[in-house]
């Protein structure tokens, strides 16, 4: 699955687009880490695009836990990019009040993007049965769950849900794409 997010540039025939893949159900590749955490100037990413893909694989544990490994690839022209990387985010602190009785772990967390991740992926807990009242703002979320139910109709009904490879390509190497910049103007 691709999450395709664009916004329009002011020069004719052009958008900023930032793209996402997903591997489904345990890799995910994004393409904005010089933005997000080595807090490159967002002008020159918009001209330049991302030039650093990063992956996590989520890896189970059990049915309650799981791992997340990370890897990057970088293609940039800057020297020691990774010892950069490292060192900017040390510097991360967060910026949140801690007040003497906050006990939590993990504290404080907000404005530093690694430790945002941990929390919400790592203190959440196993989800249960509930009820739920989406909205306009779930958009998304309804159409990623019909696209998973449609892929299980599908393979029920003996057919190929979108997505699976056929056995006669196997062998092929799947792409994941992620573009973090400026470019042509889609039609779709």
């Amino acid at each position: 699955m691709k999450v395709v997010m664009t916004k329009p540039r002011p020069e004719p025939g052009t958008e900023f687009v930032d793209e996402m893949s997903l591997a489904l159900p345990s890799i995910v590749q994004v393409g904005d880490t010089e933005f997000v955490h080595a807090k490159m100037e967002a002008a020159a990413l918009i001209k330049q695009g991302s030039q650093c893909e990063h992956w996590m694989f989520v890896t189970p544990n059990d049915d309650e836990h799981f791992m997340l490994f990370t890897a990057d690839n970088y293609t940039g022209p800057e020297p020691n990019f990774f010892d950069k990387l490292r060192a900017l985010r040390e510097k991360e602190t967060p910026v949140q009040e801690v007040m003497p009785y906050d006990k939590r772990k993990f504290r404080p967390y907000k404005g530093n993007v690694r430790k945002e991740d941990l929390i919400t992926q790592g203190t959440q807990g196993l989800l249960g049965e509930r009820s739920e009242q989406l909205g306009v703002s779930d958009r998304g979320v309804m159409k990623f769950r019909k696209i998973v139910v449609d892929a299980i109709e599908t393979a029920l009904n003996g057919g190929q849900p979108k997505g699976v490879v056929e056995k006669r390509r196997a062998n092929e190497l799947v792409r994941l794409d992620t573009r973090v910049g400026v470019r042509e103007k889609s039609s779709d």
